[in-house]
């Protein structure tokens, strides 16, 4: 699953992630292995995560090899943590990674980073 939160009601972001809980519920009533992903315009320690965070990881908290850097990044103007991978059903996250490096010779191709993280099944 992606997707992209309301960048200026919290309100509307706090009923985002709940409808987005209750979808994986009745999308995945069987608990196969998932993962989301997306812009969810809150820091990590907002409360709008805490019922997310009951049923799925958070991939930049739980890999083994992680980093903290800002993955919005404002055109250089802001930076904070606004994007996230989560999963449930893998057994492990190895790897994640706030991509920060260049692209020909251009500093921001886009004003968030890619991140990425690598999952794994036992």
């Amino acid at each position: 699953m992606n997707t992209h939160l309301d960048h200026v009601g919290t309100q509307a972001r706090q009923k985002g992630l709940d409808l987005i809980v209750s979808k994986i519920a009745a999308m995945n009533p069987d608990n196969l292995p998932m993962v989301l992903t997306g812009d969810f315009n809150v820091q990590p320690d907002n409360p709008a995560l805490t019922r997310l965070n009951t049923i799925m990881s958070d991939a930049r908290r739980t890999a083994a090899k992680t980093d903290y850097r800002a993955t919005y990044n404002g055109w250089g103007r802001f930076a904070s943590v606004i994007d996230y991978i989560y999963y449930r059903g893998f057994s492990s996250c190895p790897e994640y990674e706030t991509i920060v490096k260049q692209y020909a010779n251009v500093q921001y191709i886009s004003d968030h980073y890619p991140i990425v993280a690598d999952v794994e099944v036992a």
